[in-house]
């Protein structure tokens, strides 16, 4: 038994939105939060494992800021979510452009964000 359907594939989205599923889940699409998601949960999903742990990875950043301010709640509302999103998004470093221009996280999508983080902070390959 899997925690997600069929055909399922992680969200192509903003990081904002990845920590509404992080956190919440998807109502609409009845999924559990994405944070209680395992390998075997994503085992039929291409590139299952390591979409997985590039989300955990991005996650936890943000979960680590808000465990550290005192914000962080295993049950909450979206407005909470929301809340602690704003208060905690900056723990996410990124480099900036080629050219020098600053990147903004809240307009990039999660899985460009990972490749913007400075090569020291990024999930560790295998």
């Amino acid at each position: 038994m899997r925690r997600i359907p069929a055909g399922w594939n992680f969200p192509l989205c903003t990081l904002a939105v990845l920590w509404e599923h992080w956190c919440s889940g998807d109502e609409v699409k009845n999924l559990s939060p994405l944070r209680r998601l395992d390998i075997t949960d994503v085992q039929l999903v291409k590139r299952g494992g390591r979409t997985l742990s590039d989300v955990k990875f991005l996650m936890g950043k943000i979960e680590d800021e808000a465990r550290r301010r005192g914000v962080w709640k295993d049950s909450m509302t979206r407005e909470e979510v929301k809340k602690v999103y704003e208060k905690c998004f900056k723990a996410v470093v990124i480099t900036a452009t080629n050219n020098g221009r600053t990147r903004s996280v809240a307009t990039l999508k999660w899985h460009t964000i990972i490749r913007a983080m400075p090569k020291d902070q990024r999930v560790p390959r295998r």
